[in-house]
């Protein structure tokens, strides 16, 4: 019984340092440093996607990690200096929540943020199911939602909206409305 007291004091003692990684958003996993507490950056590039994702990459595709698979490339924007910064804000604005999300991902927007040369977050983002995927420390991906019906939502779709205006056809598919896209 001794030996057993001992070996959960020194987990107990050790437990907090084991623990002791980045902070993380609530609910879940996610590192702040993908939201609320996105470093400041000077480059985006966004991307418009297909919607669909497909085994094979190469020039005009953009990673969706989870799936190991790809999205083509509809159109590229890039933003920098106070548009990045701009942009930035909003999205550390969101209210990341993973219960506002589905689980379908057909990815609509490709991002990437950038300071300087050094890429600080890649991204697919679906506004049918309220998700994006983010890299887990050690390797793989989660996904993890948001809630896009929110002031701070609605900001984000309609700042890509503006940056790259996404097809009717596809608005009325995130809004349930045409049934179910195809992969």
């Amino acid at each position: 019984m001794r030996n057993l007291k001992t070996i959960l004091v020194v987990i107990l003692a050790f437990t907090p340092f084991v623990n002791a990684e980045e902070p993380k958003e609530p609910w879940v996993n996610l590192p702040a440093k993908f939201a609320s507490k996105l470093p400041e950056c000077d480059r985006i590039e966004v991307f418009l996607l297909s919607g669909g994702v497909q085994d094979d990459g190469g020039d005009g595709t953009f990673p969706i990690r989870p799936y190991k698979k790809f999205s083509k490339i509809e159109k590229k924007q890039d933003l920098r200096n106070e548009e990045a910064k701009k942009f930035c804000a909003t999205w550390r604005s969101l209210t990341f929540d993973m219960w506002s999300q589905a689980a379908c991902h057909f990815p609509i927007y490709g991002l990437r943020f950038y300071e300087g040369d050094k890429l600080q977050f890649e991204t697919s983002v679906c506004f049918g199911c309220s998700n994006f995927y983010f890299p887990r420390a050690g390797g793989g991906t989660s996904w993890h939602g948001f809630n896009k019906n929110d002031e701070a939502g609605k900001a984000l779709i309609s700042s890509l909206s503006e940056i790259i205006p996404r097809p009717e056809m596809v608005k009325k598919r995130e809004q349930g409305v045409g049934g179910q896209p195809a992969k």
